[in-house]
């Protein structure tokens, strides 16, 4: 599974720099809009994703046992 950190920096980056090359905003404009977004959507999609780990844990029976 791809980290959420990837996939969200990904995702900002890219329309952080099509917001750059569109309207040419200042740089304090980009902190104030990219920042919050950056956080919500990790705190959104997060718990999601954990929850899917996790189960996928338990269906294939993941431990940290070592098997010899």
């Amino acid at each position: 599974m791809v980290p959420i950190m990837l996939v969200v920096g990904g995702l900002v980056v890219g329309m952080a720099l099509w917001l750059e090359l569109a309207f040419e905003p200042p740089l304090w404009l980009h902190a104030v809009v990219w920042i919050p977004c950056i956080t919500g959507l990790v705190l959104a999609v997060l718990p999601m994703t954990k929850g899917v780990n996790i189960a996928l844990q338990h269906r294939y029976r993941s431990t940290d046992e070592n098997i010899e």
